[in-house]
């Protein structure tokens, strides 16, 4: 959970944090891409950035149970590509 250490930095501006969240996600998701390129049989990625929206979070880390099931049915999607 990131916001406990932003608010230990000093980082208490709500679209600041957004921007650094949206940061950390994007190159994690470059660093799985270069991975996935690696190993292409041995990891896929289901694309599921941009899935949720706004209501679609219970808290800032868990989704709804509605956010649950449409990032389930992101993956599920994408392992019936290979079965």
């Amino acid at each position: 959970w990131m916001k406990p250490a932003m608010d230990r930095k000093g980082i208490k501006n709500r679209a600041d944090q957004r921007r650094i969240a949206k940061y950390f996600l994007r190159e994690f998701a470059n660093r799985q891409k270069k991975v996935a390129k690696a190993f292409p049989n041995r990891l896929k990625i289901a694309k599921t950035s941009g899935t949720l929206s706004a209501s679609d979070w219970d808290n800032e880390i868990h989704p709804t149970k509605r956010g649950f099931d449409a990032v389930a049915a992101k993956v599920l999607a994408e392992l019936n590509k290979y079965v």
